[in-house]
């Protein structure tokens, strides 16, 4: 169950050992009121997720984050596991009482709820309030209402015992498929396993995360859309061990003879279907991920570039004339390699604008489910209909059939696909070279 509410600051952190009674609010132990103080200068310099003002400027979509994820098609998401879920939840004796969360529950839109915080996204000219939604409809994905310290307590209570047995919390977090458990992810960053699980909804984004081997509990809300969470809780893992976080404003950009870069110029191939382009545009150096817009990046040495659009950095690995063989993308707590690839790619085809009746779009809005934690929600306003993906700023797309719809800041299509009273049932995503299916989720 997503948490997708906080009760508490606009941004709130919290980052804990269990040593440690009660968790802290906007900042994190073991830091001061500078180091504060310039995480919340990142996000409300319009940095949530690295979009900016440009939504088409993320580096690595989030597939790419795991080359398999489409794979994932064959994971059911048991909706009504889930509502069963939110039944125990809403019912407060069962969980929420026991772990003494008392600024936590299932959100309402009408009842007055105090502290409760407004959610933003970004839109084409900046950052506006998001869209309305009524919370019966994600329901236990993502209806309920917290705050850091209350999450702490579920997290203490979750993996101390008192939540479910020590054979039960041993299937929920051994991953299944991909790094996925149930209903948590699982990987290792920086050496350490994290389970964790990140949440979005209109105007929200959450990120949970758990250190096992450190007994440290990390958590961050954001009441902006963005994966500025997911990045804020990686940077708070990174204090916690005693090791330093270098924000991209802080990152010095140096000269070096444009020459150099020469010998980066090409493509590199990140995963089967997905491209890292490198060019350089009168003394610029650009970099074009598959399906995207273009980053500029800045040298910070010979062989060591970063983006300031999004926490991102690329090292070149070169042979002894100087011609990179392969470039490392530093994202996300990970470093992937991407080997160069000789030839060109494939222009990506043009596609059309035409006119159809608004009145499909009414079978085409919902949420379609393209992985456990990664949705489209499609929404209609007037005659323009509009995707927004988990994490992802609203994208307007632009029908060139009844059926089918593209968008013009990044190259990808979305199909939907119907019954026979023209109710969509899924959507199938055109993107990097591979066809990923979506299920309408009520």
């Amino acid at each position: 169950m997503e948490h997708s509410r906080l009760a508490e600051d606009e941004i709130s952190i919290g980052i804990n050992h269990e040593a440690v009674h009660g968790s802290i609010d906007s900042a994190s132990r073991g830091t001061g009121k500078a180091e504060r103080e310039r995480f919340r200068e990142e996000i409300h310099a319009g940095r949530p997720g690295g979009v900016g003002q440009n939504h088409n400027l993320q580096l690595v979509d989030p597939h790419v984050r795991n080359p398999e994820l489409h794979k994932l098609s064959r994971l059911r998401f048991a909706a009504d596991r889930w509502f069963m879920g939110a039944v125990l939840v809403a019912r407060g004796n069962n969980i929420f009482k026991p772990l003494g969360m008392a600024d936590s529950g299932y959100d309402s839109n009408s009842a007055v709820i105090q502290n409760r915080a407004s959610g933003y996204t970004v839109g084409q000219n900046g950052i506006v309030n998001a869209g309305y939604i009524d919370m019966t409809i994600p329901l236990s994905a993502g209806a309920l209402y917290s705050t850091t310290e209350d999450l702490l307590r579920w997290e203490q209570g979750l993996f101390g015992g008192k939540l479910i047995s020590p054979a039960s919390l041993k299937k929920m977090t051994t991953p299944f498929k991909n790094g996925y458990g149930f209903g948590l992810g699982i990987r290792v960053v920086n050496g350490q396993e994290q389970i964790d699980h990140g949440g979005g909804i209109e105007g929200f984004n959450t990120m949970l995360a758990y250190y096992p081997a450190e007994k440290l509990t990390v958590v961050v809300l954001a009441n902006l859309n963005g994966a500025a969470p997911e990045e804020i809780a990686e940077d708070l893992h990174t204090i916690a061990e005693g090791r330093t976080v270098v924000l991209a404003s802080e990152r010095k950009v140096v000269k070096i003879d444009p020459k150099i870069f020469d010998g980066y110029v090409g493509s590199y191939q990140l995963a089967p279907n997905f491209i890292l382009k490198i060019m350089r545009e009168d003394g610029r150096f650009i970099t074009q991920a598959t399906g995207q817009g273009q980053v500029e990046i800045f040298p910070e040495g010979d062989h060591d570039f970063f983006a300031k659009v999004v926490n991102a950095q690329i090292t070149f690995v070169t042979n002894s004339q100087g011609r990179a063989t392969e470039l490392i993308l530093h994202q996300g707590g990970r470093d992937q390699h991407a080997p160069r690839v000789e030839g060109t790619t494939a222009e990506p085809k043009e596609h059309k604008e035409i006119q159809v009746d608004p009145k499909l779009f009414e079978g085409y809005v919902g949420n379609y489910q393209l992985a456990p934690n990664f949705s489209i929600t499609i929404t209609r306003e007037g005659a323009h209909l509009f995707e927004q993906a988990t994490n992802q700023p609203k994208v307007e797309i632009f029908p060139e059939s009844n059926k089918d719809y593209f968008l013009k800041v990044a190259d990808a299509q979305i199909t939907f696909v119907t019954d026979a009273q023209g109710r969509a049932t899924e959507l199938i995503l055109h993107q990097g070279g591979a066809d990923q299916h979506a299920r309408r989720v009520e």
